[in-house]
């Protein structure tokens, strides 16, 4: 006579923990699964030298920060929104920078540095990363998406 006994964790029994396990093991072997991971090592991998710096050196790189310091003052006075105008360009005369210039990125620096509290470089350098990971994560996905077309017929 074979008596089977439910062994209990917690609230899940001892069948559900072996199905989980077995479906990581599964997501585990999934060639997607592998590429993300090793992309996602290579972005962790090339960016951990600069973490501890405030912003990148170049010619131009403080601008990013000064840009999210902006956005961050008008949304402190008016709200979350466009900033169509930014008061303190141009010598004090203000400018529609962010009109003419695509601003999400400045935005997401801007919206990291509210609801963390971190500082403009840090705020501007996590925006950037993320924009760094999630290019390639989408092209990744497009790439994916159209990849595997069969052709009958190569041209030549």
């Amino acid at each position: 006579m074979l008596v089977t006994e439910k062994i209990t964790l917690g609230n899940r029994s001892m069948a559900s923990v072996v199905s989980l396990l077995t479906r990581l093991h599964l997501l585990a072997r999934n060639p997607v699964t592998q590429s993300l991971a090793i992309y996602t090592g290579i972005i962790l991998v090339l960016i951990w030298p600069t973490l501890d710096l405030y912003m990148w050196w170049g010619h131009a790189m403080l601008f990013p920060v000064v840009d999210v310091y902006e956005i961050s003052k008008i949304w402190s006075v008016q709200g979350f929104g466009h900033v169509p105008w930014s008061p303190d360009y141009c010598f004090g005369y203000g400018y529609p920078y962010h009109t003419f210039y695509a601003p999400l990125g400045f935005y997401v620096g801007a919206v990291l540095h509210f609801l963390l509290g971190l500082d403009f470089g840090s705020a501007t350098k996590l925006s950037f990363y993320a924009s760094i990971y999630l290019s390639g994560l989408l092209m990744y996905a497009f790439a994916y998406r159209i990849g595997p077309r069969e052709y009958s017929e190569l041209p030549g």
